[in-house]
Formats: C-alpha cells, sequence, structure tokens
C-alpha cells in the first residue's frame, strides 16, 4: 500500500493512478473498466462499485469520486479486473480532512496571496492543529507529507 491522499470531506475528487501488466514490469496503457472494476470502501465498511467508471488518460488513469464516496474518514479504492486479469490489482487509500468525521479534522487548507517559502503564488498551505504548516516542499500536489516535520 502506498501513502494515502488527502482530500476534502463530503467533496467530488478526482484520483489519478496507474496500472501495472500482470508481469510486473509495463504499464498497462488500454485498461478498460468494465463497469465493476473500481470498487470503494469507506471506513472499513462494506465494498460497492464506484459511481463511475475509471477513464483511460493515456499512459495513467483517472476516477471521479462523487462527494457522497467522500463522506468518511478513509476511503479505499481498489481496482481489479473483474474479468481476465489483464493488470494487476491496485488499492489507493485517501484520508479526509476538514469536517469533524473525517481522518484530519483538524487540518484546513488554504492558498496563499503570494509566494511562501520560494514556492508558488498558487502554493497550499495548511493548518494542524493550529501549526501552519508553510514549508512549500512538505506540499506535493494535492498529498500533504505527514511525516517527522510535525
Amino acid at each position: 500500500m502506498s501513502d494515502a491522499l488527502i482530500a476534502g470531506y463530503g467533496r467530488a475528487f478526482t484520483i489519478h493512478f496507474d496500472l501495472v501488466e500482470v508481469d510486473g514490469v509495463d504499464l498497462r496503457v488500454n485498461a478498460v473498466d468494465a463497469g465493476a472494476d473500481a470498487i470503494v470502501m469507506t471506513d472499513e465498511a462494506n465494498e460497492g462499485t464506484a459511481t463511475n467508471d475509471f477513464v483511460d488518460e493515456g499512459s495513467g488513469y483517472s476516477l471521479v469520486l462523487t462527494a457522497a464516496e467522500m463522506t468518511g474518514a478513509r476511503i479505499s479504492i481498489y481496482v481489479i479486473d473483474s474479468s481476465t486479469k489483464l493488470w494487476l490489482d491496485t488499492e489507493i487509500v485517501i484520508e479526509t480532512y476538514g469536517h469533524p468525521s473525517s481522518a484530519h479534522p483538524n487540518m484546513t487548507p488554504y492558498w496563499t496571496n503570494g509566494a511562501v517559502n520560494g514556492g508558488s503564488p498558487t502554493t497550499t498551505v495548511f493548518i494542524v492543529d493550529g501549526f501552519t504548516e508553510a514549508t512549500a516542499d512538505h506540499v506535493i500536489g494535492n498529498k500533504f507529507c505527514l511525516g517527522p516535520a510535525f
């Protein structure tokens, strides 16, 4: 399992991922969701098929999760070929923020009007338990690196 993505509780969210051929060497670049290949599990409860099918973006794929699918502290997405096993199974984990029922209820993102520590004017900055994390190298796209810095 890889690090968890961080996303807003109860907000539609698009994830991007790749799939690997069953030989474990090359990326699978032409997979098609057969309608039941993306499975969503919220807060370790029952699993269900994702509302939307994943989409081939060329070398990778995207999946739009609905706001309803994002109403949990921890959302696990399993991308499993339901027919002939053309790719290795993949798990994507998302932890939510900004709601009392989220995994990180006290984390609030905001966007600065100017550069922060050499970052761009659109640098995302997070507040975690009242501490402002303004070091741009801790913010990577839509991922927030929780680690030794805290």
